[in-house]
């Protein structure tokens, strides 16, 4: 017989349990149903009492289960869902009081588990402890009510190292999310639209850039270009390019001007993040239409052995490692070593991309209660330009002549360079002082060198005797960029967890600064520059390097004081609601002048939502954000530019169906970002805040992970960003920045075969729609709209022989049918090609 479970108030009753029941195994003969046989009687017994019962799991052979390693593969989401998967996958008898349980949402659990860890993980920050009780099985019960002895057997806080926030996710469906909260948050329980990109994801779709990772993500457009550079990317409408100061490194911003950002390569990243609408709140300065977070890979407790090597068109010779694992027997010592190197021939003539990492990282975890991770990552980039700045005649339209290649290189060989060296050093601390109170520290530093050099023909065609445009012949101009950035970023939040009656807080106390500085010089000249025709294109001249037009050091610094609040009403109602204040400094030294200029700006900047969590896994929730971002420079009359400020309004709904490793989110919103520049009527090449963006639209984002072997990836974007206010009222109701479409659509398809004689052999599928775009302020370029295909398959080598266990045969396709395509124009002079076709195949051993 079972064990007893209290019904929470009143006396206890007895739970049977399967190995109660005398199961017939044959039919018996047809007896009158009004005298069941008493094995029946008691089956009908057991199931009466146990549908009487707030909820009761009763598995046999929970002794013998509990100390055998198993595969769990259990999707965050409701706790009650997850315990009854839980208790057929492993065999153990569980008992626990409906009330407890209700509205109450488990991380999941992956990977391999003894019955009683997987227990602790799903648990993790539940609320609940499982008791082990004389007879092996487990009582689910509040954690004050249980008494510490008891808890000896399973350690039921979650370990920082597996952590669900950051940590590794099998599939495609990630259930939590630190990027919207910088807390331990589910992401239904976040009042903003949040997206996460797996490790699992981006391994078979072989991401090569981060801004890849985006191609299927809601509200995001990336690959305004095809750019070895840098990022190009926007969220609701708006740039987070890393100038823009939107694009983050485990919560900490990249911070860079000009050409100088940094590159992180996205195998050494567990996970992309993008959080849609204003995130000054816990992050400060930025754009109001959101972030873009990577996210480290860090040391596990399990080891992990990985290389991989890649080839493909355009030629390709790519080798990549990553080994993890504990180095000393305590587990008290982990490591972990990533690292790739590419040499590889890009579409455009003469281009090349050279490039390696490495990043070692390790982590010192002397208690349960403290982790301390150090990350570094080391980049060397020997590179091109592939974005060529051509016109729209001869891109989106032919000449006389035809269209410009692709392939067509604008630069001089000998002159056009892009070469780029970073180094990252930073430490993540965590310490908890008990159940309540835990005090976090990530900081990192970051220095990089770029010197990039090219010719640039964005001054358009020349010009024919009766000034018609001839066609033939680009002009071009000499322009240079030397620049050394340094960064420090600190953050340290104290955080507490409590309840109080029907209330569970989580509150979150921030301080965070961060100082920059950036030198930089900037060379433009036309003066012994040829004009090239791109349709007969001659190289080898000799070109001197452009004098230097812009030498300056600028130091930034921005300091930031945060507190955050998510109240959790009855299990049911999650308000979240927070305030920060901000102060920021910038100071600008003219080497060619001798002149300094200092700005200082402040900003109070908040948010608040709302999320409900219904019993069917429908979460609505609502939300009203605030942004801020300082802007260098003065008006005419020398009064400083004042930072423009940024409104939210977002609506939507987010489900998390039970059983399915899967979440859906629809949203709607509307963003006003007020004080942007704009052309002064009065004072030629002068400028003034009288400027106002409107960006409002709709978002549907979903995943799932089905079964173990299907994988589904959809979105549905539509943006309608315009001018609301300017000088210029020919620019009122057109769209502001180039290359943001109201119409983006993606869906992307994985399926693995897992039984038969195809067993191991998996098949990726995705199309992707842009709709048009237009240039910048006066929209007078159109883009057309284009769809891309996407394919991928690949092969588990280990089902073809057990020799060959643990390595993977797989062949990835972007742009499949190799359409050639502008991906936005910014003028009419200021057209960029979208990236050809490009295939990889890659042949990876894990062991």
């Amino acid at each position: 017989m079972g064990f007893p479970i209290s019904r929470g108030i009143g006396a206890e009753v007895p739970v049977f349990t399967p190995n109660d029941i005398e199961i017939p195994m044959s039919l018996p003969a047809f007896k009158s149903p009004r005298q069941p046989r008493p094995a029946l009687r008691a089956l009908v017994l057991a199931l009466g009492i146990a549908s009487a019962l707030p909820a009761v799991l009763a598995f046999p052979g929970a002794a013998q289960a509990q100390s055998a390693t198993a595969n769990f593969r259990i999707p965050a989401g409701p706790l009650a869902g997850a315990l009854l998967q839980f208790g057929r996958d492993s065999g153990l008898m569980l008992s626990y009081s409906a009330a407890d349980v209700e509205g109450r949402q488990s991380p999941g659990v992956n990977g391999a588990y003894r019955p009683a860890e997987a227990l602790a993980a799903l648990l993790s920050g539940t609320g609940l402890a499982a008791q082990r009780l004389a007879n092996g099985s487990f009582a689910l019960r509040p954690a004050a009510q249980v008494p510490v002895s008891t808890l000896a057997p399973i350690e039921v806080a979650a370990n920082p190292l597996s952590s669900r926030a950051w940590g590794p996710v099998d599939g495609f469906v990630a259930g939590y999310s630190m990027t919207g909260t910088k807390t331990d948050t589910p992401l239904i329980e976040t009042p903003q639209s949040i997206s996460v990109v797996t490790r699992d994801q981006m391994t078979w779709q072989a991401i090569q850039k981060t801004e890849q990772a985006l191609r299927y993500e809601a509200g995001v457009r990336a690959e305004l270009a095809d750019d070895l550079r840098h990022q190009n990317i926007t969220v609701r409408g708006f740039s987070v390019a890393a100038s823009n100061q939107g694009i983050y490194l485990d919560g900490l911003a990249l911070a860079t001007r000009y050409y100088g950002s940094y590159d992180v390569n996205p195998y050494a990243l567990e996970r992309v993040e993008v959080l849609r609408g204003p995130a000054s709140l816990l992050y400060g300065q930025n754009q109001p239409g959101g972030i873009v977070n990577q996210v480290s890979k860090r040391p596990t407790e399990t080891p992990l052995h990985e290389v991989e090597f890649t080839t493909g068109d355009p030629g390709r010779a790519q080798f990549g490692f990553d080994f993890s694992g504990p180095v000393t027997e305590d587990g008290q010592w982990l490591y972990r070593l990533t690292g790739q190197g590419r040499n590889a021939d890009t579409e455009v003539d003469t281009v090349r991309d050279k490039r390696a990492f490495i990043a070692p990282s390790f982590t010192w975890q002397p208690s349960a209660a403290t982790h301390f991770t150090v990350l570094t990552n080391f980049q060397r980039i020997r590179a091109g330009s592939t974005d060529q700045w051509l016109p729209s005649v001869g891109t989106l339209t032919p000449t006389p002549y035809g269209r410009i290649s692709r392939s067509f290189f604008s630069g001089e060989p000998d002159f056009d360079r892009y070469d780029k060296d970073q180094a990252m050093l930073g430490y993540l601390l965590e310490h908890k002082f008990n159940d309540s109170w835990t005090v976090r520290q990530n900081a990192r530093y970051n220095q990089n060198r770029t010197h990039y050099r090219a010719l640039i023909s964005e001054l358009g065609w020349g010009t024919l005797p009766d000034g018609e445009p001839d066609y033939q012949s680009l002009q071009r101009y000499a322009f240079s960029s030397d620049e050394k950035a340094r960064t420090l970023a600190v953050d340290t939040q104290l955080q507490y967890q409590g309840r109080t009656g029907a209330f569970a807080h989580t509150v979150l106390l921030g301080l965070d600064y961060q100082q920059s500085s950036f030198d930089t010089q900037l060379g433009f000249g036309m003066d012994g520059v040829p004009p090239i025709n791109p349709f007969n294109p001659v190289y080898g001249y000799q070109i001197d390097a452009p004098p230097i037009y812009n030498d300056t050091f600028q130091r930034m610094r921005q300091l930031g004081l945060y507190a955050q609040d998510q109240v959790k009403i009855m299990d049911k109602l999650v308000v979240t609601a927070g305030g920060r204040m901000d102060w920021s400094e910038a100071s600008t030294r003219n080497n060619l002048t001798g002149t300094r200029t200092q700005q200082n700006d402040n900003a109070f900047t908040g948010r608040i939502g709302m999320v409900y969590l219904s019993d069917t896994g429908l979460a609505p929730y609502v939300s009203y954000a605030t942004s801020f971002r300082p802007q260098a420079g003065t008006t005419f009359a020398g009064t400083p530019f004042r930072p423009t400020k940024g409104e939210q309004y977002e609506a939507g709904v987010k489900f998390q169906p039970k059983g399915f490793d899967s979440f859906i989110t629809a949203s709607v919103f509307q963003i006003e970002q007020r004080n942007v520049l704009t052309r002064d009527p009065e004072h030629a090449n002068s400028q003034v805040q009288t400027g106002k963006v409107r960006s409002e639209g709709f978002e549907l984002q979903g995943k799932a992970s089905l079964a173990r072997n299907l994988d589904i990836v959809g979105s549905y974007t539509y943006t309608d960003i315009t001018t609301v206010s300017s000088n210029y009222p020919e620019q009122i109701g057109k769209v502001p920045f180039a290359g943001v479409p109201a119409h983006m659509a993606s869906l992307w398809v994985d399926y693995t075969i897992d039984t038969g004689p195809l067993a191991g052999l998996g098949f990726g599928a995705g199309a992707r729609y842009l709709g048009t775009t237009y240039s910048d302020l006066d929209n007078a370029v159109k883009v057309p709209s284009v769809t891309l295909a996407d394919a991928a398959i690949r092969y588990d080598l280990g089902r073809a022989s057990p020799a060959m266990k643990g390595a993977t045969l797989s062949l990835n396709a972007s742009n499949l049918f190799d359409k050639a395509y502008v991906a936005s124009c910014n003028n009419v002079n200021l057209c960029f090609y979208g990236p050809g076709r490009v295939v990889l195949a890659t042949l990876r051993y894990n062991w």
